[in-house]
């Protein structure tokens, strides 16, 4: 084995693909969940107990593939549970998300490769250590872009290490943050520092 791996054990797998839409091929996931990730020595394990967990693959059309080459998966999940290295749990009462990946002929730092649109919904957080604002989060919003080609390497700190040298951004389209007293509504661009921590403006 490699400097990284993951395992991830799913409940029992119900695959549906629509004979009206032969471009989406969708996945029923509800159950506990366990995904393990194996970084050089570093070990963490995250435990998700869903209701309902859904992923959809869609397909470009042959025209679509033509002007704009992609693949969307989208996920949607309700009444989730989900806790860390057997630390305290977090509840989320909704999520869906859209993931677009390009397929540009050559990319470089001004091209979008991926796009995100994530809305969270109903967040309790844990109650250990007790967070400043209370547990409760109403709402987290996330349409982000991102920008320049993400290369392949051994491991994904590499990876991210290329593409930031290469002039890799991040585009925060819109972010929107619902939690207690705390409301937050912004935009910007984030880039990685030498460290591979978030740099950036956001107004």
């Amino acid at each position: 084995p490699g400097p990284f791996a993951w395992d991830w054990r799913p409940p029992t797998l119900i695959l549906e693909a629509p004979l009206w839409a032969p471009d989406r091929l969708i996945g029923h996931l509800p159950g506990n969940h366990r995904l393990t990730v194996i970084e050089q020595d570093r070990r963490s394990v995250l435990a998700v107990d869903a209701a309902a967990f859904d992923v959809a693959f869609v397909q470009p059309t042959p025209a679509e593939e033509k002007d704009a080459p992609a693949v969307a998966t989208k996920i949607h999940g309700e009444g989730l549970t989900l806790a860390a290295d057997q630390g305290p749990a977090a509840k989320l009462g909704g999520f869906d998300a859209v993931l677009t990946a390009y397929n540009p002929a050559d990319p470089d730092h001004t091209t979008e490769t991926y796009d995100l649109d994530a809305t969270l919904t109903g967040l309790t957080l844990p109650n250990e250590p007790p967070p400043a604002l209370g547990r409760d989060v109403a709402r987290v919003l996330v349409r982000a872009a991102v920008m320049g080609r993400v290369p392949p390497a051994a491991l994904p700190a590499q990876s991210l290490a290329l593409w930031r040298d290469d002039g890799g951004t991040i585009e925060a389209r819109r972010l929107e943050l619902d939690y207690g007293p705390l409301e937050v509504r912004g935009e910007g661009t984030l880039a990685l520092d030498r460290a591979l921590q978030p740099v950036g403006a956001l107004t």
